[in-house]
Parts: C-alpha cells; sequence; structure tokens
C-alpha cells in the first residue's frame, strides 16, 4: 500500500537444520492499526516465546506511546497506549521479574519534554 503512511512489517523465519541452511518463514504480516508507526525497541519474551515492543504512533505532534505484545504466530496480544497530547516517543523496553514492563521514553519535544518511566503489569495496565 502506497499512501506514504508508515506501517509495522514482522516476519519471522527458522532455519532449518539441514546441509542447504534454507530458511522457512513461520509468519509474514503489517500489523493492523499500525499507521505513522515507528518501532523503538524490540523484545523477546521470556515466559512464552512471543514477542514485545514498543513504538511511537500517531501523527505528529499528537503520538503517544504504544505497548503491543505478539505471539509465536505474530497475532497481536494486546496494545495499550501512554502519553499526554504532545509528541510521546517510547525509547526502551525492558521485561520485569513480574512478567509486567518497564518502558523508558520521553513526554513532549524538544525543550518542553520530560522523562517518562511507565511500569505496566503482564497485560500492559498501569502498575506501581
Amino acid at each position: 500500500q502506497d499512501d506514504g503512511l508508515r506501517r509495522v512489517y514482522l516476519a519471522k523465519y527458522e532455519t532449518t537444520k539441514g546441509f542447504d541452511g534454507t530458511e522457512s518463514t513461520l509468519f509474514r504480516k503489517t500489523l493492523e492499526n499500525s499507521e505513522n508507526e515507528i518501532i523503538s525497541s524490540f523484545i523477546k519474551l521470556s515466559s512464552d516465546q512471543g514477542f514485545a515492543l514498543i513504538s511511537s504512533s500517531g501523527i505528529d505532534p499528537n503520538q503517544d506511546i504504544s505497548l503491543k505484545t505478539i505471539d509465536t504466530a505474530g497475532n497481536i496480544q494486546f496494545e495499550e497506549h501512554f502519553g499526554s497530547f504532545k509528541n510521546d516517543i517510547g525509547k526502551s523496553l525492558v521485561q520485569t521479574n513480574d512478567g509486567g514492563f518497564l518502558i523508558l521514553g520521553t513526554l513532549g519535544s524538544g525543550a518542553d519534554s520530560d522523562i517518562c518511566l511507565i511500569k505496566t503489569n503482564p497485560v500492559g495496565l498501569l502498575s506501581k
């Protein structure tokens, strides 16, 4: 689709153990609702072999931090958005010992930006 919007495209490949070293595609897909989205951090989940990612989504100057988890088949398990009414950008993502997530990001832009640290539970809801 060539409409000038950025979309998230995921592909997972597995190398076979054959002598030829061929690769087989496990999945290849464009994530729904990923218009104008830029991935900042992508991690493998320790619990179920799926993945988690943070991105900036929306139209400048009103972007939000988006947290998604994706299963081993490439399906979105959950998606949560965090931010203000400014340009909010996720920078780094880690999975915590309790299965939740810690997101480092910025709220706002330029001289009017603040650093934020967001802690979620395992399904992306804010936690203490």
